[in-house]
């Protein structure tokens, strides 16, 4: 393996434990909020929407982050995945949803697939700006 590819490898476990350590207190301060709404629907609710905000928040932050570290060029293909993906999203969470009939855990199954979704996104987005800042002080 080249020295070029050896740095890359060190980088891709750097940039995972990152991200695992950053999801992960995040994600005990929404459980949290879980128990303590010990099963009220609209507690949930809220505990859903505030992590929805801030995982929205955070998502945004980052798509503006990478769009400003990539080339001109990759920004186009950025925009157009970027389209894609929030069209992908709305209609994957739509379709767990009718699952649930319109019943009372409907809204809950909707709020699950988005937080779940956007964050894989924040980690997709996490991984390209730590490439793209990679390539850049090359």
């Amino acid at each position: 393996m080249t020295h070029r590819g050896l740095a890359s490898l060190g980088f891709a476990v750097w940039a995972a434990a990152l991200v695992l350590s950053i999801s992960a207190s995040h994600a005990q301060s929404y459980k949290q909020c879980q128990a303590e709404a010990n099963g009220i629907i609209p507690m949930l609710k809220d505990c859903d929407a505030a992590e929805l905000d801030r995982r929205e928040a955070m998502l945004n932050r980052l798509y503006k982050q990478v769009l400003v570290a990539v080339s001109p060029g990759r920004q186009v293909g950025l925009r157009k995945a970027e389209r894609a993906w929030v069209a992908f999203a709305d209609a994957e969470c739509d379709f767990r949803m009718s699952a649930e009939a319109g019943g009372m855990d409907a809204p809950l199954a909707y709020n699950a697939c988005r937080l779940e979704l956007i964050a894989r996104r924040i980690d997709d987005l996490q991984r390209a700006l730590k490439v793209a800042q990679f390539l850049g002080s090359s």
